[in-house]
């Protein structure tokens, strides 16, 4: 009987010891990522939510700031701001990072317009500027003279 009594004394308190540990045990939560930020942040620039995508963005390049997207993800949330001397410090901080030779070509139009590529809206359809044709043929069908 005493014997019994030690035994069961001995599983109650085993199953007091696993239930006790099993509340205490925390689920482990996963940390994001450099990617679960740009993604987010993307879904956010897609929606409009300029303020969560620059969150994002901002979290993004402090987990790695070698990586480019984010830095341009910063640009277009605080562009969707309208706060662009945040925009301007976000790509002068991706070059500092990176380097990267189209974020230097985005920040120097930002701080002069008017001294861009040289690059028209023409350029970007693919049109043509001029009205001659290579075989030397005006809009109007005429040869023209090169005078």
């Amino acid at each position: 009987m005493i014997v019994m009594k030690r035994i069961l004394i001995f599983a109650v308190a085993a199953c007091l010891v696993v239930s006790l540990c099993a509340c205490g045990a925390k689920k482990e939560e996963e940390t994001p990522t450099y990617e679960d930020y740009v993604s987010t942040g993307s879904t956010a620039l897609d929606d409009k939510d300029y303020e969560k995508a620059q969150e994002n963005f901002a979290d993004a390049v402090t987990l790695d700031s070698k990586q480019t997207e984010a830095y341009f993800g910063l640009y277009e949330a605080y562009m969707g701001l309208e706060d662009v001397e945040s925009a301007e410090q976000a790509l002068s901080d991706g070059i500092a990072e990176t380097g990267n030779e189209d974020m230097k070509r985005i920040l120097d139009n930002l701080k002069d317009p008017d001294a861009s590529s040289g690059a028209t809206e023409d350029d970007w359809s693919g049109e043509s500027s001029s009205s001659e044709s290579s075989s030397g043929e005006t809009s109007s069908g005429e040869t023209s003279t090169g005078k």
